[in-house]
């Protein structure tokens, strides 16, 4: 009978849940065969196990529910978890510390009966997005990351079944966590400390952390001792009431504020999943694991290169399929038109004036703002070269936003970690607009009218689209190399002289490591070769061997390790450009197609 109601929850499941698995295939590689393992989740709970054990059988990794390959342990199955729950009906916490499985895997290792074992953490989220503080929906239809009972259970898999994200993490070495002197009990008790931690890091780093609604969110702002200080002195130097200068701070704080939403998030995603396979034939991302490696345990600061409006929906849309959190993106007002403005600000965009001077209220709120997001742990993203390059050269670094993070981060310290990020295209939507722009032409106002105009003329192929990450720069490693002393001199107005010189130091590595992480695509190398010559044209036979050269050039000494380059030979490279419409061929002679006005 047991048996039948397994397979038969077992099948049901399967028919109904969706899963986005990641470090699956990691962990095969780094699973050792000659050492046991046991799988370990953060709660108890029926239907998670089922969902790990089918992704197991998929990707050929030992079942959870396997019993032990240990002799002492061949009564137990292959997991235990970290926290459980009590109760038939009414679920509570239960009062136990340990589980059985841990408490004797404990005892074996220190009493020498055990050399090793494998623990590899898995967190499973349902529905993969973060709670709201006091909201009933997260009561309800929450993502599953609580002990929840079996009727809040059956809603969540109801609810969220079809978008269910597991993470298989490295597998930890018990034995690396002893010390010569440790009894069991505090091994017990450092374990659980170790996973504990871990979960939390890595629910953070996938799911962000809890969301505030907007509306308390705006009251803490405004109640902060520096915006209330600015207040005060705003309202002495204007000769005007508090509560008049407190209620523009407010409408500052309204202007600014995202309002990160995730079903508005989960829209996006389907729409932006139809737009880019019409636009695009492929989306590459390279050297993700730099990133997944510092999410748990710091805030990340994006800062990508601006070549295109679709940057930070692209970056965001791929952050969120790789299994990370959604960034809070810093956007100029000027994209804070009706419609297109909220919807923006659903997705996690916030809105900055250009420029701040004498602006002595609106600039508190904002730097109290950027040093709440940062100082509970959501990631953030903005644009160092403050505009779009037109040219496609990445512009010198406006550092306004990099010293406002530098001033929050040593007051706050909490680890920081910038992180570079390359978006190539071989085709961008705005070409006509930029071409006309270097010819001469004003720049245009962005307008809801202009937006769609461009949504229509989006005619395919845009080619492949690559979103490199280079090298992070942790604050704390970066300040230590910069200045050794910087902790003592916290306190001193000596700080803002070797601050400025830091950010403006910060500033020069993020845009030198964007161009680290460049992507040699077919686009931009025949680009190179044609604009360098003096007709923009060439034999067919003359370009492919200068291709060819460009290839063997880039193959024996690449620029820097973090360069990503097309896997299409000479021939393959001109036939790809003709198809995507950027050249024009006479007998054997090519050259480039300038594009059409419209």
């Amino acid at each position: 009978m047991r048996a039948f109601v397994y397979n038969t929850y077992r099948t049901l499941l399967n028919s109904w849940v969706k899963t986005k698995v990641h470090g699956s295939s990691q962990l095969k590689s780094e699973l050792r065969d000659d050492i046991p393992a046991f799988y370990v989740l953060e709660y108890r709970s029926y239907s998670d196990l089922l969902v790990v054990d089918q992704i197991c059988k998929d990707n050929s990794l030992p079942s959870p529910y396997l019993h032990s390959k240990i002799e002492q342990l061949a009564h137990k199955r292959g997991f235990f978890v970290i926290k459980r729950n009590e109760g038939r009906v009414i679920k509570r916490s239960s009062s136990r510390q340990y589980s059985d499985s841990a408490v004797e895997l404990s005892q074996l290792i220190c009493n020498d009966q055990l050399q090793d074992v494998q623990l590899i953490p898995v967190s499973v989220y349902w529905g993969y997005h973060p709670d709201k503080q006091r909201s009933l929906k997260s009561l309800l239809f929450g993502s599953g990351g609580t002990l929840v009972g079996p009727f809040r259970k059956f809603l969540i898999i109801l609810i969220n079944g079809r978008n269910v994200f597991v993470q298989f993490s490295q597998p930890v070495s018990v034995r690396a966590l002893l010390n010569a002197e440790m009894n069991a009990e505090r091994v017990q008790r450092k374990l659980f400390r170790v996973l504990r931690v871990h979960f939390r890091q890595v629910r953070t780093s996938i799911l962000g952390p809890e969301l505030s609604h907007r509306k308390t969110m705006i009251n803490t702002l405004i109640d902060a001792p520096l915006v209330r200080q600015a207040i005060e002195l705003e309202a002495k130097d204007q000769n005007k009431h508090l509560a008049e200068i407190r209620k523009q701070a407010k409408k500052n704080a309204l202007e600014i504020c995202s309002d990160l939403t995730y079903p508005m998030v989960k829209i996006f995603e389907k729409g932006l999943s139809v737009l880019w396979n019409r636009m695009y034939s492929g989306l590459e991302v390279n050297n993700i694991d730099r990133v997944k490696e510092v999410a748990s345990g710091h805030a990340i600061v994006y800062v990508p290169c601006h070549r295109s409006h679709v940057d930070y929906l692209l970056l965001s849309y791929l952050l969120y399929h790789q299994g990370l959190a959604i960034p809070h993106i810093a956007a100029g007002v000027n994209l804070n038109m009706p419609v297109i403005g909220l919807l923006l600000r659903k997705v996690g965009a916030f809105y900055m004036r250009r420029s701040f001077k004498s602006q002595r209220l609106y600039t508190a709120v904002f730097n109290e703002y950027m040093g709440m997001v940062y100082s509970r742990g959501h990631s953030m993203e903005y644009f160092v070269e403050g505009g779009r390059s037109r040219s496609g050269r990445t512009l010198p670094a406006k550092t306004g936003l990099i010293s406002m993070t530098a001033r929050t981060y040593l007051r706050e310290q909490k680890p920081l970690v910038f992180v570079p990020v390359y978006i190539g295209y071989e085709k961008i939507i705005e070409v006509t607009t930029y071409q006309k722009e270097l010819e001469g032409a004003e720049k245009k106002k962005e307008s809801v009218f202009g937006v769609f105009s461009t949504l229509k003329s989006l005619k395919g192929p845009f080619g492949k689209v690559s979103v490199n990450f280079a090298e992070p720069i942790v604050m704390s490693q970066f300040l230590d190399d910069y200045k050794p002393d910087w902790k003592s001199t916290l306190g001193a107005d000596e700080r803002q002289g070797w601050l400025t010189q830091a950010v403006n130091q910060i500033g020069e590595q993020v845009v030198t490591r964007i161009n680290s992480a460049a992507a040699v695509n077919p686009v931009n190398l025949v680009s190179l070769l044609l604009l360098c010559s003096s007709q923009r044209k060439a034999l067919v036979s003359q370009l492919e061997a200068e291709l060819r050269i460009c290839l063997m050039i880039c193959e024996a000494a690449p620029y820097s390790s973090s360069i990503s380059v097309t896997d299409l030979n000479e021939k393959g490279i001109v036939s790809y450009v003709e198809e995507l419409g950027l050249l024009e061929r006479t007998d054997s002679v090519v050259g480039l197609l300038k594009p059409q006005h419209r």
